[in-house]
């Protein structure tokens, strides 16, 4: 075997295609020529912007020593997270239960049908090198009981989730409460993430069950994330996470998906101070990430030639250039509230209630020369789950702040993603036009949700009608054995593992957003039978948030929807709403076709409020408040 990377679609296997490992993508065919030899495997995971996957890449997989034990002794598969999500969801969850830990590059040794027996994340060069020497050695004399692990694994992550039945929520608001870090925003301990989907579904929460404390903390995460290091002040959007629970140092590759999810997060807030920083944020979505196809990038590498982070940090020097006679009052500023990262400043001011860094002198002059360095690396793939996220934060902001250009915008970028996805066929799209697929559920349920916020925004009904197209796809593709699965059937290469989680997460919790559309798409057109669905998974949802209920936020703010004889609202389709707030029930959306009447709150049995014109809608028990 040679190392097969060299003609791969993904900037990721890319990088790794010049070096001595005779690096395999996953496919049928290499599983087979394993089972048939009897070897094993390694299966090495990650991503193109991640930091500890170069760091691994250049100290253990470019060395000679590793290449030959390797190519020895193992069949080395090397695999983009991005491309194969499936394949990253089973090994993450296999890491998880075997060592309490994930993260990337995520390394594990497999059986030949692809069955983990080790899992680690990155690791140097002589750790490595002792853990496949006692992994042969455990191949070679223990086999039968590796074989005995391997199968213990598989059946941990199937087996049943925790359920509680019978809890009544009363403790929902102490749980909850206890988890929050109230001086610093979001959860308490590091690293810590933004989780903008969490946030949005306590603000929600809040919202519908008059919790002010809930509110409060959502606005106190937004505030204090807007002028931390964890937010990019030079350029917008965020970074994947902070590494302190203070915001301060980041892990500084920037995803699409994380910018999105703030961006739509913001949107809902509509704060003064959210509003900017949603303004910076697309901008550095359409700016940075956006490819002349109108579908958006993956995202952009942490490293740089003279350090991780380089492209966002400052030194003394730098800042005293960009900022001339303002600069001490910055070096005081970031001396007080900042700490250097590879011996340059991170860009940092504070909690929420410090002052506004953008408010103070030279500001302006920072933020050009910030726009004057060169981007790192870009992932140009379009991976179309992620794709669908930022749609839907465009189509929030839209909503938001009525901006007639951003709408024609919304518009192309939801035609692009409607080509591009191809009903479900594909999954990830490439400049050249090469593709992955077919869609996994996570760019099915996210597309669908997509699809309805547009019909929403837009009042256009044919998004409306799309998004249910896309559902039914669900159903015939996902569901089997009367409960969905990540994969649709029939993929011939598929992981060890199918396992869906409950909980809320980095990205939007897949059944969370399914249950959602469908309870709206199914109120709204009158079809009882995806209400019926939807109510069924969110009873699920609900038995297992009992048992973590911070984990699992999502699922208490979509309890209300499945109460008896729900509200919505129906307006005419094609009307312009202007700048709105975000409501706080999503049972709303254009009428199936044209009328005279400018809006009705419904419910399945009749209309209880017609408004014939706006001034009526806008006197009348509207959602937008």
């Amino acid at each position: 075997m040679v190392n097969e990377l060299q003609s791969a679609s993904s900037l990721y296997l890319q990088q790794h295609a010049n070096q001595p490992v005779h690096w395999q993508e996953w496919n049928a065919e290499v599983l087979e020529r394993a089972a048939a030899e009897g070897m094993w495997l390694l299966v090495s995971i990650g991503y193109s912007t991640c930091h500890w996957c170069h760091v691994m890449a250049h100290e253990v997989f470019d060395d000679p020593e590793v290449a030959d034990r390797l190519n020895e002794r193992w069949v080395s598969i090397k695999v983009d997270r991005e491309e194969r999500p499936d394949l990253d969801h089973a090994y993450m969850a296999a890491s998880l239960a075997m060592t309490g830990q994930g993260g990337w590059p995520l390394n594990a040794i497999c059986l030949p049908d692809g069955r983990p027996v080790w899992i680690a994340t990155y690791l140097p060069k002589n750790r490595f090198l002792g853990a496949l020497e006692e992994l042969d050695r455990v191949r070679r004399t223990h086999g039968l009981q590796a074989l005995d692990y391997a199968e213990q694994v598989a059946a941990a992550l199937h087996a049943p989730a925790r359920t509680i039945p019978d809890w009544d929520g009363s403790a929902l608001q102490p749980a909850l409460r206890q988890s929050w870090d109230l001086h610093w925003g979001g959860f308490r301990g590091a690293p810590k993430f933004p989780l903008p989907s969490s946030w949005s579904a306590l603000r929600l929460l809040g919202r519908r069950t008059a919790w002010p404390e809930a509110l409060a903390q959502v606005e106190r995460t937004v505030e204090t994330v807007v002028r931390s290091g964890t937010y990019d002040l030079g350029r917008g959007g965020v970074f994947r996470y902070s590494t302190d629970g203070a915001w301060v140092v980041p892990h500084f590759e920037k995803m699409l998906y994380d910018s999105a999810l703030f961006a739509s997060l913001c949107a809902e807030l509509g704060s003064a101070e959210s509003l900017v920083a949603l303004e910076e944020t697309l901008t550095f979505l359409e700016r940075d990430l956006l490819r002349d196809d109108r579908l958006f990038a993956a995202g952009l590498d942490a490293d740089h030639p003279e350090g991780e982070g380089r492209s966002y940090t400052w030194t003394e020097s730098e800042l005293q250039e960009a900022l001339g006679p303002d600069a001490p009052q910055w070096l005081d500023l970031l001396e007080r509230e900042s700490r250097r990262h590879e011996g340059a400043w991170v860009l940092a001011a504070g909690p929420a209630g410090n002052p506004n860094p953008r408010e103070l002198p030279g500001f302006p002059s920072l933020r050009a020369a910030a726009l004057t360095r060169p981007l790192p690396v870009r992932d140009p793939k379009c991976v179309l789950s992620w794709n669908a996220l930022a749609v839907s934060a465009f189509a929030d902001a839209v909503l938001r702040t009525g901006s007639a250009g951003r709408r024609s915008l919304l518009r192309e970028l939801a035609e692009a993603h409607r080509r591009a996805f191809a009903d479900g066929q594909f999954h990830v799209h490439y400049p050249d036009g090469r593709t992955r697929g077919p869609a996994f559920l996570d760019a099915m349920a996210y597309s669908i949700k997509m699809a309805l916020r547009c019909g929403q925004v837009l009042l256009d009904p044919d998004w409306l009608n799309q998004a249910l197209v896309w559902l039914e796809a669900v159903r015939s593709r996902f569901e089997r054995g009367n409960r969905l699965h990540f994969a649709p059937r029939g993929l011939p290469d598929g992981a060890f593992a199918d396992t869906l989680n409950w909980d809320d997460d980095v990205l939007p919790n897949v059944l969370h957003c399914l249950a959602e559309s469908a309870m709206v798409l199914g109120t709204l057109r009158s079809a009882p039978q995806w209400v019926e669905w939807s109510k069924n998974l969110i009873q699920q949802g609900l038995e297992r948030a009992a048992s973590e209920p911070a984990r699992h936020v999502s699922w208490f703010a979509l309890d209300c929807l499945a109460q008896a004889e729900p509200e919505y609202w129906l307006l005419r389709p094609g009307l312009v709403l202007g700048a709105r707030s975000l409501p706080s029930s999503p049972l709303w959306g254009p009428m199936e076709r044209e009328t005279n009447v400018y809006a009705q709150l419904c419910t399945q049995n009749a209309c209880r409020f017609v408004a014939l014109t706006e001034t009526e809608f806008n006197r009348g028990p509207n959602p937008f408040c």
